[in-house]
């Protein structure tokens, strides 16, 4: 019986050394996934008209999937300063037409996304970019939108900055996500191997050729 009791000791130590080294490892991954940006990537379109994104943020990652097409983010060019003026103050009066976006990735937008799709069927233009009347009046920065173009509902939602845009689809598009702290190790070193291969970014649709400046 002594024999035994040494014996299951003797196992019980060699345990704890092993939980020790892991359970350092185990937080210093969840450290460095706490450090992380918010991130996501589309993984898998669905025959039901869904498309299927992983994403990660401070406080885990989660599987979504959003009753859409295609990826709802978009990355618009700045657009010169008078010819900002001119579209900002022709939404205000809902006098906005599609030659008065020419030259910028608005235009593309209009043309190419907007009116394949059901909203533009009731809505003018400058209603369908209304949001661009909350932005300053000399804006001279690239700016962002969500467009979702299946939900019936949806008009294009414009942002100033890329962190308003992440904000908005993680309160928007992501749910069930698991914490960082209910995930076993493999988990964990999975996520992060992930973060620095097809989660490295969050990605945004572009208007334009990518050797355009």
């Amino acid at each position: 019986m002594a024999r035994k009791a040494l014996l299951c000791k003797v196992i019980a130590k060699g345990c704890e050394r092993i939980m020790d080294r892991k359970l350092p490892n185990r937080k210093e991954t969840i450290k460095q996934l706490q450090e992380l940006g918010f991130r996501a990537t589309p993984t898998v379109g669905t025959y039901d008209m869904g498309l299927q994104y992983d994403y990660i943020c401070h406080d885990g990652a989660g599987t979504g999937l959003g009753n859409m097409i295609s990826w709802p983010a978009y990355f618009f060019r700045k657009i010169d300063g008078l010819k900002w003026a001119i579209i900002r103050e022709k939404v205000i009066d809902g006098t906005l037409c599609i030659d008065d976006l020419q030259g910028t990735d608005l235009y593309e937008f209009v043309n190419g996304v907007l009116m394949n799709s059901s909203k533009a069927e009731d809505e003018s233009i400058a209603g369908l970019l209304c949001d661009l009347k909350d932005f300053p009046e000399h804006f001279d920065n690239v700016f962002y939108c969500l467009f979702d173009d299946v939900s019936w509902d949806c008009k294009p939602e414009f942002f100033a900055s890329e962190h308003e845009v992440q904000e908005r689809f993680k309160d928007k598009y992501c749910r069930g996500l698991i914490a960082w702290e209910d995930m076993d190790l493999e988990e964990l070193e999975d996520w992060l191997s992930r973060s620095q291969d097809d989660l490295s970014e969050f990605p945004y649709n572009t208007l334009h050729d990518e050797t355009e400046q």
